[in-house]
């Protein structure tokens, strides 16, 4: 059986991809994983996010 953490892959791929100086990363969207990027954002940790929207 196999477990799914979105919040730990979601931190996880933030931290992986600042180790390989990657300039963005591409996530599905939820409203808490948005809140955790604005405290990411205030406290100085990444520079910006952006949501973007399809369809």
């Amino acid at each position: 059986m196999s477990v799914s953490d979105p919040i730990a892959d979601f931190l996880n791929h933030l931290k992986t991809s600042s180790k390989v100086k990657k300039p963005f990363i591409i996530t599905q969207h939820s409203k808490l994983k948005e809140e955790i990027a604005k405290i990411l954002q205030r406290e100085g940790f990444i520079e910006y996010y952006s949501i973007i929207e399809e369809g």
